[in-house]
């Protein structure tokens, strides 16, 4: 059963639902990796609508997602080649 939660994100306090414990769990910690990443930049940022940092922090996380997918993708082509020389090789012995 569904578990409801109040979250605060950047000052401002959002409702969800979290599914499984670990859902909740992985929900409050982008929750706090946002509000920690939300106070940095508005220290540097001084007067900026939150709308503009957090469209900031969102294309932040975004780069960052973007270069763990690709990671992701060439290791898995690694193991893939790693894999067919695997075969190969202990088809000829």
């Amino acid at each position: 059963m569904a578990q409801n939660i109040t979250l605060t994100l950047a000052g401002k306090e959002y409702k969800m639902s979290a599914s499984t414990p670990e859902v909740e769990e992985a929900l409050r910690k982008c929750a706090a990796r946002i509000n920690k990443k939300y106070a940095e930049w508005t220290k540097n940022f001084i007067g900026k609508p939150r709308e503009d940092i957090l469209a900031m922090i969102a294309m932040e996380e975004s780069v960052g997602a973007f270069r763990t997918d690709r990671e992701l993708e060439l290791a898995q082509e690694e193991c893939r080649q790693l894999e067919s020389q695997l075969e190969a090789y202990l088809q000829d012995k």
